[in-house]
């Protein structure tokens, strides 16, 4: 009975043993990109510098500590391992996903997967989660859920845990949002469209926003004034502005870039944000055409120079030229005049002699 006894747990060490061996997250990283807007760098040179970079403590609940704001680009890096050891089951299909949870009021989640991998026993390996943190997400603290999966021995692993992000908003935070130019590159066609959207990042309804469109080298200063914007918690239609100009590219003009610019400013002076994105003119036509054009002169040219055509025929050989030069009427006024100079010398000629005869 003893003997039974301890075998019995004996297995349950052994299963619960087993049961330890599997998926493990080891490491997070968190990093943050900032977009170039320029309220950012006009507080950075007041404040701070931003934390941007974040090592996880491995525990629930742990709070990310970085600054993270709209608009930003949150990357999580995740290092898993294989725990188990020598030659046990490969794990398969292993994929990580992150839910950043009450993105907004009535968005949902923020969810994204890493690619699929496999480890070996003992092994590790890196996965990658990007984020992009949407303008209207509200700003405090966010439940950022990681879940691992995987598969090995006709085994399901998983293994998770459950993050604080705290998401930043500054009072005054607008931006360009988008920029288009279409097309980009011009050629024949002379006309493109430009578009900018602007958002308010900010925890502040916004007004007296301008947009503006210049293209220095047309003379082109385009303003869209007095634009008004609710504060970033609110209706996302309301917090975001679409502007479109026409952009008309003299036809003299030679090829090459040029760049338009797209200000954003707020209170008639202050500039948050600008983009540069580069307009191409291109020639009038394609390259293919152009060597054509080229071909069909080279063929007039070669058609109109005197060709030789040999025609052989019982063993006689007649070269015929098809621009003889007594087609050509520089020579023909040549014989002409040569033909004149004679006729008066033989005139001359008969009229000395016969004076000679009237004088004997």
């Amino acid at each position: 009975m003893k003997a039974v006894i301890f075998s019995l747990i004996f297995l349950v060490l052994v299963a619960s043993a087993v049961s330890a061996d599997g998926l493990k997250i080891t490491r997070i990283d968190a990093r943050v990109d900032y977009d170039n807007a320029y309220i950012y760098r006009l507080e950075q040179a007041e404040k701070l510098t931003r934390v941007n970079y974040a090592l996880v403590p491995l525990a629930d609940n742990s709070r990310i500590d970085a600054d993270v704001f709209p608009g930003s680009n949150l990357t999580f890096t995740i290092t898993l391992e294989n725990t188990f050891k020598g030659v046990t089951p490969e794990i398969r299909n292993i994929f990580a996903k992150i839910s950043i949870k009450g993105k907004g009021k009535e968005d949902g989640d923020l969810v994204e997967k890493s690619t699929y991998f496999s480890l070996d026993a003992g092994n590790d390996l890196k996965a990658d989660i990007k984020f992009s943190i949407p303008f209207e997400i509200e700003s405090g603290p966010h439940n950022a859920a990681i879940e691992v999966h995987g598969i090995g021995n006709h085994t399901l692993f998983e293994t998770g845990i459950n993050l604080l992000l705290d998401i930043k908003k500054l009072g005054h935070d607008l931006r360009i949002s988008k920029v288009s130019l279409e097309p980009s590159a011009i050629s024949c066609t002379k006309t493109s469209a430009l578009t900018a959207e602007i958002a308010n990042a900010g925890s502040n309804n916004e007004d007296n926003i301008d947009i503006e469109f210049k293209v220095p080298s047309i003379g082109l200063d385009i303003y869209d004034r007095s634009i008004s914007l609710s504060a970033s918690n609110e209706d996302p239609d309301s917090i975001k502005h679409t502007k479109t100009a026409k952009i008309e590219i003299p036809a003299f003009f030679e090829p090459g870039k040029y760049p338009v610019f797209v200000n954003l400013h707020w209170n008639n002076f202050a500039l948050f944000d600008q983009r540069i994105i580069d307009l191409e003119v291109k020639s009038c036509g394609s390259a293919v055409n152009k060597t054509e054009s080229n071909q069909n002169i080279n063929n007039q040219t070669l058609a109109t120079q005197t060709q030789t055509t040999e025609v052989q025929k019982e063993g006689i050989v007649t070269t015929i030229e098809s621009d003889s030069i007594l087609n050509s009427p520089i020579t023909l006024l040549v014989l002409a005049g040569n033909g004149i100079l004679i006729a008066v010398i033989l005139i001359l000629v008969v009229f000395g002699l016969l004076r000679k005869s009237r004088a004997h």
